[in-house]
């Protein structure tokens, strides 16, 4: 993980980061329901067509 920049959330004042990770440095925990198929192409269209992806957010462990 490479953290990219630090600041405030001008709302509620919680200390944020904007990180670089890979991909399998991400934790699904067991609670968190799995993707579709379905669900995976339509996001993988949409990155294509658009060319970004929204931030994920994750919570550190």
């Amino acid at each position: 993980m490479v953290e990219i920049a630090s600041f405030e959330d001008p709302v509620k004042k919680q200390p944020m980061k904007l990180v670089l990770f890979n991909i399998d440095e991400i934790y699904r925990p067991p609670f968190q329901r799995d993707i579709s198929e379905s669900l995976k192409k339509h996001l993988e269209m949409a990155i294509e067509k658009l060319g970004f992806l929204t931030p994920i957010v994750v919570v550190p462990k």
